[in-house]
């Protein structure tokens, strides 16, 4: 009887059934080059679920999408949050310009090297878009998130949408319909590119949050020696500037993509970013707004958890 009871349980809790299948698409082409390929991962009984796109990180210089793809993000992100996930490539500096670093000195090639990484990212979102149904997808539900440069990144989507990205692609003029960002450690000015302005003639997010922009949540480390703190702070102050809706997770002791972490693991951490989706995938209340949280940062025990990520 026991038995019986929990798995009626289980029925009526999950956003899908408990036997329904969970499915996998990798290296969908997106664009021409070899890395603006994605992989997709959702539940065969999805019906207009929102999308959410992880943006790996790594200073425009290193990283792969298989950071996302684990047992643990589609854990969390397809059978907890009932979510699309999305987890693209895009073209590094080194495959933009051979041989160029964040160091070197060449300025206006590396603008023009940051302005070909953020318009990858604007295609991948815009064929997903276009594509959501293929995956069970809602086009109009989609939320970019992600970690360091990835966070720049997806903060680029959420934020710098009035400069035309996608002019010149396949996906040109396409409204990109971003309801939320989540970002986790993200440099949102020059001083983490090397001093270059990496949308030189179109701002950057935090100078380009503009009224009617979607909500944003932001954790930060106040150990994080990458990306001072301060960052976070400030893009909040830009948002209640213009009315957009933002909150701040502060990682006491946190070190540079904490959240990466604590998200599904630290249970305060986990309760707030419950809150943010619950609100704009699933109708719930509307959280305080300008609210900055103060949570302790809890070292990922590897042993624990290193099979599931």
């Amino acid at each position: 009887m026991k038995t019986i009871t929990l798995l009626i349980l289980l029925l009526t809790l999950s956003p899908f059934s408990v036997f329904a299948k969970n499915n996998s698409a990798t290296d969908v082409a997106y664009g021409d080059h070899k890395k603006q390929t994605m992989d997709i991962y959702w539940n065969e009984e999805f019906k207009d679920a929102p999308i959410l796109f992880q943006i790996h990180g790594g200073a425009w210089q290193n990283g792969d999408k298989k950071r996302f793809g684990s047992n643990y993000a589609q854990k969390l992100f397809v059978e907890k949050y009932g979510c699309v996930l999305v987890s693209p490539n895009y073209r590094l500096l080194s495959d933009i310009i051979p041989g160029v670093k964040l160091n070197t000195s060449r300025k206006g090639a590396k603008s023009a090297a940051f302005d070909d990484i953020v318009k990858d990212v604007y295609m991948a979102v815009a064929f997903m878009q276009k594509h959501a149904a293929k995956y069970g997808g809602d086009p109009k539900r989609i939320i970019v998130c992600g970690t360091s440069a990835g966070g720049h990144l997806s903060a680029a989507v959420a934020y710098c949408g009035e400069h035309d990205w996608l002019k010149g692609t396949q996906y040109e003029g396409t409204k990109l319909n971003i309801i939320g960002w989540y970002g986790d450690s993200a440099p949102l000015d020059q001083s983490q590119t090397g001093g270059i302005i990496p949308f030189k003639s179109y701002g950057i997010p935090i100078d380009t949050v503009k009224k009617n922009g979607p909500p944003g949540l932001m954790i930060t480390g106040t150990a994080d020696k990458v990306v001072k703190i301060s960052k976070a702070h400030n893009f909040q102050k830009r948002c209640q500037s213009v009315g957009v809706w933002s909150r701040v997770i502060e990682m006491q002791n946190g070190t540079h993509c904490c959240g990466r972490t604590s998200l599904g693991i630290n249970k305060e951490v986990t309760k707030h970013f419950d809150t943010f989706m619950s609100w704009i995938t699933a109708n719930g209340p509307e959280p305080e707004s300008g609210k900055v949280f103060k949570i302790e940062y809890q070292k990922w025990k590897k042993k624990k958890f290193n099979k599931k990520r």
